[in-house]
């Protein structure tokens, strides 16, 4: 029905700035028509203009926040044990925002990707950027919850 309708559809979207990342801005976002609204968190990157254009965005909704953070608890649970094979641990969001740890067998890589198609998409993390993730997405949670 919808590509049948006869008419367009005005929609709003206000946007709030929530803080950066290594140069991954979060941000809380609302869109709003006239018969329905949504909110989301997104992270959005530039990734130097692999395309036409250069920012890379993706979606994190509040449902899957809570997975994340067990995801990103139970990475970091694992980040002071040796390994003598390579060991992987990644959770992925419905948009692809990728968390991201490997242990190659020398030592663990923590990365974190607005699109995980697109290898210039990643930044390398520490433990305590991968703290200040979750201090930043928490803080546009409760935004969220706000703007509601």
């Amino acid at each position: 029905m919808d590509s049948i309708q006869s008419k367009g559809q005005l929609v709003h979207f206000d946007t709030w700035k929530i803080g950066n990342l290594k140069g991954v801005e979060i941000q809380a976002q609302k869109f709003s028509s006239e018969n329905d609204s949504i909110v989301f968190i997104t992270l959005r990157k530039d990734c130097g203009g692999e395309y036409y254009y250069s920012w890379e965005d993706a979606f994190i909704f509040q449902k899957e926040l809570p997975s994340l953070y067990e995801a990103i608890n139970t990475i970091k649970s694992n980040l002071d044990r040796e390994t003598d094979h390579n060991e992987k641990y990644v959770y992925s969001t419905k948009d692809n925002v990728m968390v991201y740890a490997e242990n190659p067998g020398k030592g663990w890589n923590l990365k974190l990707s607005v699109d995980a198609h697109k290898s210039n998409s990643y930044i390398n993390l520490t433990t305590a950027e991968l703290d200040k993730l979750v201090e930043l997405l928490q803080q546009a949670n409760r935004k969220l919850d706000e703007i509601k």
